[in-house]
C-alpha cells in the first residue's frame, strides 16, 4: 500500500502523467535510500501497474534488487534485477528524458544474465565507471551523485576502520559533500554520508546530517535509527538513545500498516548499546527483554541466541545477577553458549560463590581457545569469548587479592578486544 503519513518531503520527478506512479515511485525511492529494499521494490512494482510504459519505473526495481550496503547481490535476486533492467531498456523512447536514459543504461551493466557471484565485483567496478560518466554529464543531479557515490561505497569494504586520508574514501567523502552542501536534507546522501565517516577518525564530520537525517522519512525505522551511529561514535548517548527509541516506536507503527519496520532487532540492538553507556538501565534492559521477544516466534535459532546473548549481557552490566542465574537454559549456537558461561560465572562470583564461578571460566576459556569457525557480524569465537574470559579471569583473581594477575588478565582483554575489527555498535556493548 501506499503510506503518505510514512514518508518525507523527498520527491523524483519522472517521466509520468500519472500521479499515483508518481507517489509509488517516490515511495520506492524514499524506501530505498532507507534500505527498506523489500519494500522498496514492491512500491516501484505498484508504479509499474500503474504506468507500464514507463522506463524508468523498471529501473527502480532493478536498483533495489542490487547490492546495497548491507547485502550483496545473490543468487535468489539477480534474475530479478536482470529482468526488471532488460524491461527497462526495452521501454527507453523518445519521451524518456536523457538523465533516466542514462541511468538506465548505466543500471544495464551491473547485472548479467547468468549471475556468478566470482564475478560480481567486475560487474560493479563496471557500473561505478559507467555511474562517474552519468555523473559527469549531470553533476547538478543530487540522485545521480548520490548512486555514483554508492556505487564507490559498494566497491569498498563494508567493515572495519577506513582511513580518512584514503583516496577511494576522500572520494566518497567529496561527492557527497557536495551534495550535502546543495540539500543537507537528501535523504541518500545523508545516510550514505553517516555509513562513510562513521569509521573514520573524523566521525564528527556527520554530525550536521545526524541531527536533521532522523525525521526526513518520519516512518522508516532505519532511518530514524541512522543518526545514532555518529552519536555514538562522539558520546552523545542520550540522543542515540532517543533516537533508537524513534525507530522502535516506528517499527511498533509499522504492525498497523503506518510505517515500514526496517531492522527491528538492529535498531533494539543500538538502543541497548547505547542505553547502557548512558547508564539508562531501565531502557537498555527492556530493549534487550523486547529483542529476545521479537526472535522468539520469528527469525532464525541463532538470532533468538543471539538476543538472549546480549540480554545477559545487558543484565551484566546493571548488576542483575540474581535475574542472570534464573535463566538456565545454555545456548547450542558455541559462540552465545560461551557468553551464557561467562554470565553464569560472573554472576556467581558477584553472589559470593568463587568456587562455581572458576568452573565456568575453566569451560570459556576451553571453548575461547577452540578452532570453531562459529562468528558473530564477522567477529571471532577466540576474539569474543577470549575478551570475556580475560575479563571473568582478572575479576576472580581481583576476588582473591592477586591483583599483579587481576591487572594481567584484564589488560589481556584489552588488547583482544582492541584487536576486532570495528563494528556498530560494538560487539561486546555491555561489558566494554
Amino acid at each position: 500500500p501506499y503510506v503518505p503519513e510514512a514518508l518525507g518531503a523527498f520527491t523524483r520527478p519522472i517521466s509520468t502523467d500519472n500521479q499515483e506512479a508518481q507517489a509509488y515511485f517516490d515511495q520506492g525511492i524514499q524506501l530505498k535510500y532507507s534500505f527498506g529494499v523489500t519494500e522498496a521494490v514492491r512500491s516501484f512494482r505498484e508504479a509499474q501497474n500503474l504506468d507500464p510504459d514507463n522506463a524508468f519505473c523498471y529501473w527502480g526495481e532493478a536498483w533495489s534488487w542490487g547490492s546495497y550496503l548491507n547485502r550483496k547481490m545473490n543468487q535468489k535476486n539477480a534474475p530479478h534485477a536482470y529482468a526488471a533492467i532488460q524491461k527497462a531498456l526495452e521501454r527507453i523512447n523518445a519521451n524518456t528524458p536523457p538523465v533516466e536514459q542514462a541511468l538506465i543504461q548505466a543500471m544495464s551493466v551491473r547485472y548479467v544474465e547468468e549471475f556468478d557471484p566470482e564475478t560480481q565485483t567486475e560487474q560493479d567496478t563496471a557500473y561505478a565507471e559507467a555511474m562517474r560518466k552519468v555523473y559527469e554529464s549531470f553533476p547538478d543531479d543530487l540522485d545521480v551523485g548520490t548512486l555514483y557515490a554508492e556505487a564507490l561505497f559498494l566497491l569498498e569494504p563494508r567493515r572495519g576502520y577506513r582511513e580518512i586520508e584514503d583516496p577511494d574514501v576522500q572520494r566518497i567523502h567529496q561527492v557527497l559533500e557536495q551534495i550535502l552542501a546543495v540539500d543537507l536534507k537528501h535523504p541518500g546522501a545523508g545516510h550514505l554520508y553517516i555509513h562513510a565517516t562513521e569509521s573514520t577518525s573524523r566521525p564528527e564530520k556527520a554530525l550536521t546530517v545526524a541531527e536533521v537525517l532522523g525525521d526526513l522519512i518520519p516512518g522508516a525505522s532505519h532511518m530514524n535509527h541512522m543518526p545514532s551511529h555518529i552519536f555514538n561514535e562522539v558520546g552523545m548517548w542520550g540522543k542515540s538513545v532517543r533516537a533508537n527509541i524513534q525507530a522502535w516506536h516506528t517499527d511498533q507503527r509499522a504492525k498497523q500498516g503506518s510505517a515500514f519496520a526496517i531492522y527491528s532487532g538492529h535498531n533494539l540492538h543500538m538502543l541497548l548499546y547505547s542505553a547502557s553507556y548512558d547508564g539508562q538501565g531501565a531502557i537498555a534492559i527492556q530493549a534487550a527483554r523486547d529483542n529476545v521477544a521479537t526472535y522468539t516466534d520469528t527469525g532464525s535459532s541463532e538470532n533468538r541466541e543471539k538476543a538472549r546473548a546480549l540480554h545477559l549481557l545487558t543484565l551484566i552490566r546493571f548488576g542483575r545477577f540474581s535475574d542472570i542465574l534464573e535463566i538456565r537454559e545454555r545456548p547450542k549456537n558455541a559462540i552465545y553458549g560461551g557468553v551464557w558461561d561467562f554470565a553464569q560465572g560472573y554472576a556467581l562470583l558477584r553472589t559470593g560463590e568463587t568456587d562455581f564461578a572458576s568452573v565456568y571460566l575453566k569451560l570459556l576459556k576451553n571453548t575461547a581457545n577452540s578452532d570453531h569457525k562459529a562468528k558473530f557480524r564477522g567477529h571471532s569465537i577466540q576474539h569474543l569469548l577470549g575478551t570475556l574470559s580475560g575479563i571473568l579471569e582478572g575479576e576472580i583473581l581481583r576476588k582473591e587479592n592477586n591483583l599483579d594477575g587481576a591487572i594481567a588478565a584484564l589488560e589481556l582483554a584489552v588488547t583482544t578486544e582492541d584487536s576486532m575489527t570495528y563494528d556498530e555498535p560494538e560487539p561486546l556493548p555491555s561489558v566494554s
